[in-house]
């Protein structure tokens, strides 16, 4: 049987891949929505509060899961030394400048933190390279004409889109799974492929796969084609939940 779009949640199950199916299987399930250009952009989205809860998926990418894969535990180490680095620093007295308390001679609490080489895997297949996010929490103080923040607990958590906005490939498929082969690679990397684009519905009486060898190049465009014939597949934000680390002694930073 011919192998069509929808059957790739399938194989990344057999892959062992269940992150990576659930988040394809939700994309499938929902109503068409094309995610707009600007909320894909840090730069010009706004603050995940003001975007309805429809687009917003919390469940199924956890800090736990992520954790599994040395190149996000890896990340997330450099993320903890490099956050209280003069930039971050920098950054830090700025996002607390613009905080509403900034003036109070209190101590006040800010932060709510209970709100490389590719490799191919669960990880890879369902956030391709992770974004992870920093943030901090503690409280700022005053003492004489300076204001202290003291950091007491980081938290590091994801927020990625889920989207097909590009025309990025997305390799090469057959009924094993995604092909590993070093000519399909070359051809990922090159944006071309040698192999047809993966049908978007197996047609009537389908005698399955013909003379090739049964392989397709899926990319961004696929997903968008298979969009417009069919009025579902539904962008939407991935948000983890938070890994947060308790400082054993608390960062002071002077404003």
């Amino acid at each position: 049987m011919t192998l069509i779009l929808e059957d790739l949640p399938g194989l990344m199950d057999r892959m062992r891949w269940p992150v990576a199916a659930r988040l394809m299987r939700r994309w499938f399930g929902g109503p068409a929505w094309p995610m707009p250009g600007e909320l894909k952009e840090p730069r010009t989205r706004p603050a995940l509060s003001r975007i309805s809860r429809v687009h917003i998926d919390d469940q199924i990418v956890t800090m736990a899961w992520a954790r599994r894969f040395p190149r996000v535990g890896e990340a997330m180490s450099r993320l903890d030394l490099l956050w209280a680095s003069p930039a971050g620093r920098g950054l830090l007295r700025d996002r607390i400048d613009r905080l509403p308390m900034r003036m109070s001679e209190s101590p006040w609490q800010f932060g709510d933190l209970g709100a490389g080489a590719v490799v191919v895997d669960d990880c890879y297949g369902a956030l391709g390279r992770v974004t992870m996010k920093i943030a901090v929490s503690g409280m700022v103080m005053t003492q004489g004409s300076d204001r202290v923040i003291e950091v007491d607990r980081t938290g590091i958590y994801i927020l990625d889109t889920y989207e097909f906005l590009d025309d990025q490939p997305l390799g090469h498929w057959n009924r094993d799974g995604i092909s590993r082969s070093r000519v399909t690679a070359a051809m990922d990397l090159l944006g071309t492929s040698l192999h047809p684009d993966i049908p978007l519905s197996r047609p009537a009486g389908d005698p399955g796969t013909s003379a090739d060898d049964g392989t397709y190049a899926v990319s961004n465009r696929s997903f968008r084609n298979w969009r417009d014939a069919n009025g579902r597949g539904a962008d939407f934000f991935v948000v983890s939940d938070v890994a947060i680390t308790r400082l054993p002694t608390p960062v002071r930073i002077t404003i």
